[in-house]
């Protein structure tokens, strides 16, 4: 039989534990007990601490900075026809673009002109370069040149290549007038350079006697070519 004494010590102590186990639950205080004071609302969760993104460190990208006027190196400027001064291979160069520029833009004229003088005309100026360009190139070889590009010769093969399309574009009303203006405007430029460029370049005796012989032929077709420009313009 059990003892008075500890049966009230059994109930006491478990009188005493049911509380305490109720106060680990944490029930939430009511509405009521919040607004008398009696107890306070329970605070919100604390939120997990998000785990660290922090990366390891890199080093930034590297920053492309702009070239500058500053700092890029001009390309050396181009040598302007004007203020060229030729080479003795150069001016082979340029003599036979010369004859070759006449004889293509003849051809043309012997199929499309129609003034018979315009037509006898385009025959003497492919007979006459051609011939030219013929003793040339023999001239060239025995002394050993090779025609070499310059300003000057871009731009003569440029002007012929402009004048040969406007020839084959040109309508048969116009063509005559079309072809002789071209012939004086080039036969114009092209002694203008034997006299300027062609012959101070020259040091070979050779080469400035087929240069004097080269410049005679082309004065005598400009003065031609004006007295045809007369005759088709009217």
């Amino acid at each position: 039989m059990k003892n008075p004494c500890q049966s009230v010590l059994a109930l006491l102590a478990v009188t005493l534990v049911l509380p305490a186990c109720a106060g680990d639950q944490k029930t939430a205080p009511t509405q009521a007990e919040v607004a008398n004071g009696d107890a306070l609302p329970v605070a919100p969760p604390v939120p997990a601490q998000p785990a660290s993104t922090d990366s390891p460190a890199t080093a930034p990208a590297p920053v492309v900075e702009q070239a500058s006027a500053e700092k890029t190196t001009p390309a050396a400027a181009a040598t302007t026809p004007d203020k060229e001064t030729l080479t003795e291979a150069q001016v082979a160069l340029f003599a036979d673009l010369a004859n070759s520029s006449e004889v293509e833009q003849g051809k043309v004229a012997q199929g499309k002109a129609k003034a018979p003088a315009v037509k006898k005309f385009a025959d003497m100026m492919v007979k006459h370069h051609t011939e030219a360009q013929q003793e040339q190139a023999k001239l060239f070889k025995k002394l050993n040149l090779t025609p070499a590009d310059s300003a000057s010769s871009a731009a003569l093969k440029a002007d012929g290549e402009k004048t040969l399309l406007t020839l084959k574009e040109a309508g048969a009303a116009d063509f005559d007038r079309t072809y002789v203006t071209a012939q004086v405007d080039v036969h114009q430029k092209v002694l203008q350079a034997i006299d300027d460029k062609l012959l101070p370049a020259t040091r070979t005796a050779e080469l400035q006697a087929g240069l004097r012989k080269m410049r005679a032929t082309v004065e005598a077709h400009l003065t031609q070519a004006k007295t045809l420009q007369g005759q088709v313009g009217k």
